[in-house]
């Protein structure tokens, strides 16, 4: 736990200065590094089993990084904010609220640690993380984030059921305390889709 406090006191500063300071195109430059260490930590997974499509996997967390460099492009720094608070926050009040409420696993066979509480929580989250953005959007922000939490806990369970699959704990362990960057980004992947068309469609 220790190390994942470290390592969040400096990512979320470091992660905040480039959505909003970096020019569009070497934000997309860092998203297509952070796609490329991702797949690289897939495929180095892979090496255990045959039975995955890893070629299919690989499209979907590239399709993921690509719409988000999309999205920082297309609507901005401000609201790029949206899909990382989002999928953080959410994931935070999930861990948070099945730790001190969760007692059924809805999903045992593929994410033991996850709570039927922890799920609600995380939805309750991405509520609360969406309610700023209410600005910006100029639209009920409670759909909005409900929407998006849900999106977030499908990305993180596909993600858990290859984990599984592979009979591994982590993806990687260059981030301390978190696991690989596939492991941090797995909600991501699938939010930056939905949050592109929606706000594309707003």
């Amino acid at each position: 736990m220790k190390q994942r406090l470290i390592v969040a006191a400096i990512g979320v500063p470091l992660t905040l200065l480039a959505i909003l300071f970096l020019p569009a195109r070497y934000f997309s430059v860092l998203i297509y590094v952070l796609s490329g260490l991702a797949i690289g930590e897939l495929i180095e997974n892979a090496k255990s089993t045959k039975k995955l499509h890893f070629a299919l996997i690989s499209l979907i967390i590239l399709f993921g990084f690509i719409c988000l460099a999309f999205y920082r492009e297309r609507f901005g720094a401000v609201l790029t904010l949206l899909p990382f608070t989002c999928a953080y926050g959410g994931d935070a009040a999930a861990m948070h609220a099945g730790k001190w409420f969760g007692r059924k696993h809805p999903f045992p066979k593929i994410s033991p640690n996850k709570t039927e509480w922890g799920a609600i929580g995380g939805i309750i989250g991405t509520i609360i993380c969406a309610a700023p953005f209410y600005y910006f959007l100029g639209l009920n922000f409670i759909w909005i984030g409900a929407l998006l939490g849900i999106t977030a806990e499908a990305g993180d369970l596909f993600f858990s059921l290859i984990k599984r699959k592979m009979n591994i704990k982590d993806y990687g362990n260059i981030l301390p305390g978190h696991g690989g960057i596939l492991d941090r980004f797995d909600s991501m992947i699938f939010v930056a889709p939905v949050a592109f068309l929606l706000i594309n469609f707003i």
